[in-house]
């Protein structure tokens, strides 16, 4: 845990467990929190994993506190360090022991319902729509249910850019098949097409293919003498 004084000087708290396993790449929360710590603004943070290394959450104070700004200090680490949660609370939300030590895990962190639609509407109006078809806005819709971006597009990676593992896979082919359009999708697919864009020309590549074996397999008519 990272705190900075009137001073500007920055000052840790603890040092216990830093190195961390989130969607199977292993971090450093030290890492994580020494890099929010330097966003403007930002006073205290503490890094936490959730959802048995699925999620990876941030709870930040200070003064004009940017959660773009907070997720764009996050990604530049890599891709490991994609956040699912941005909270910013205020200074009084924070605990502190006897020595002045920040007191983990003590500010309340929901994952309900209201959050991630929260997140859900936050990831769906960073979705850069230039350029896009009408079925990848269809897909870009799906995937905004379950990634954590400030800036995203049609060419974003959905492992890599947008933090999704093979459980958020299974994920989003649920909601794809629900879209009459996107019926086709499966999990290969996923893998082999990691983007909105590559996944709509898949899809689309799939439904010609079943079309020409519909075509092919039509009896011959015979024509009568």
């Amino acid at each position: 845990v990272v705190s900075t004084d009137e001073q500007g000087r920055f000052h840790y708290h603890g040092r216990a467990d830093w190195q961390v396993k989130v969607r199977g790449i292993r971090i450093e929360l030290e890492a994580l929190e020494e890099a929010v710590g330097n966003v403007q603004g930002v006073k205290h943070c503490e890094a936490r994993v959730l959802a048995g290394g699925t999620k990876l959450a941030l709870i930040a104070s200070g003064s004009a506190v940017s959660e773009a700004a907070i997720k764009e200090a996050a990604a530049k680490l890599g891709k490991g360090y994609v956040l699912n949660i941005v909270k910013v609370v205020e200074q009084s939300a924070w605990k502190f022991n006897t020595s002045g030590k920040l007191v983990r895990n003590h500010v309340p962190l929901e994952d309900d319902g209201e959050q991630k639609e929260a997140k859900s509407k936050d990831s769906w109006e960073s979705f850069d729509q230039e350029g896009t078809s009408e079925l990848e806005l269809e897909i870009a819709r799906c995937v905004a249910q379950l990634a954590s971006a400030s800036a995203w597009g049609r060419t974003s990676h959905f492992v890599e850019d947008l933090g999704l593992d093979s459980a958020g896979f299974g994920k989003l082919i649920t909601l794809l098949r629900r879209k009459p359009g996107l019926q086709l999708a499966d999990l290969p697919m996923l893998f082999e097409s990691p983007t909105v864009a590559a996944l709509a020309a898949a899809v689309e590549a799939r439904k010609r293919d079943e079309a020409q074996d519909d075509s092919d397999s039509e009896p011959l008519a015979v024509s009568e003498r």
